[in-house]
């Protein structure tokens, strides 16, 4: 379905994937103005890849995911707000899916064999050295890149690990007295005690 400049995919667990018509055009500027269908296929995986594993994440939060989108100029995975924390979480979801599609690209070399042709030349160059370049464009920490809140993850585990290995610092022992000490300490009550007696005795024997 084409609406407001957008073509639907598919729908993963009822949420749609949408692809906006600017999209082609970015993946035939990219592939340098040729045709290259083995790149603009690889082109699409990264960026619904990228979407898919922010919209695992926000499930995995608890969340609704209510539309993925696809643009020339990245991708956006539309979901209910939650905690500053999930945010944080769900940022990093793009990255690890396209890695994870980079390790499945790197899989396909080792255990398959290089491309044998071109088509395959093109996608694998895809998935592996522009989706590199995507992922690291990504974790540039500055809005509206997912790094302006990905990287504060590795921060607070830092931090809890520096936490962990500070020693706890040990609270002094009591000052014992000494022998001689308490009994200064008795006498001086004993002669206190003295005194008032005194005192008291020779106001008794005034007053009669």
């Amino acid at each position: 379905m084409l609406e407001t400049g957008y073509l639907t995919l598919f729908r993963v667990k009822g949420v749609p994937v949408r692809v906006h018509w600017s999209a082609p055009l970015a993946a035939f500027i990219l592939g340098e103005f040729r045709f290259a269908p083995g790149f603009w296929l690889g082109f699409f995986l990264i960026f619904i890849a990228h979407e898919l594993g922010h919209a695992v994440l926000v499930w995995r939060r608890g969340l609704a995911v209510l539309e993925m989108r696809v643009t020339g100029l990245g991708g956006v995975c539309i979901h209910t707000s939650g905690s500053h924390d999930d945010a944080v979480i769900i940022s990093w979801g793009g990255v690890l899916a396209q890695l994870g599609l980079y390790a499945l690209a790197q899989s396909w070399v080792l255990f398959v064999g290089p491309p044998t042709s071109a088509f395959a030349f093109e996608l694998l160059h895809a998935l592996m050295r522009w989706n590199l370049i995507i992922a690291a464009l990504n974790l540039i920490p500055v809005e509206p890149f997912d790094g302006a809140l990905a990287w504060e993850l590795p921060k607070r585990w830092l931090r809890r690990g520096r936490a962990g290995r500070r020693p706890a610092k040990k609270k002094p022992a009591p000052k014992r007295r000494s022998p001689e000490e308490d009994a200064d300490v008795i006498d001086f009550d004993a002669e206190k005690r003295a005194r008032q007696l005194a005192q008291k005795a020779l106001e008794d024997a005034r007053k009669h």
